[in-house]
């Protein structure tokens, strides 16, 4: 697994992440959930997950419910 500094953090995350923007709004719970099972499985290593979108790129109703679906799919664990 590649990791990369996070700016000035100091913090090495991994160079795998994954946007859920369209979870919710263009992409369904089934296929998100398929999404995101795969995505964590992929490698046994931390990843970032992508929730909160860019200030210009989504409506406040597009985030709510990009980030209710990614926390349902928490919730299983």
């Amino acid at each position: 697994m590649e990791y990369r500094l996070l700016g000035l953090s100091g913090c090495a995350v991994s160079a795998l992440a994954l946007g859920t923007l369209t979870f919710g709004n263009e992409t369904s719970e089934t296929d998100s959930f398929a999404q995101l099972d795969r995505f964590v499985s992929t490698r046994p290593a931390t990843r970032v997950l992508l929730t909160i979108p860019t200030a210009s790129a989504a409506s406040p109703s597009a985030t709510a419910a990009s980030q209710a679906g990614a926390s349902r799919w928490s919730d299983r664990f």
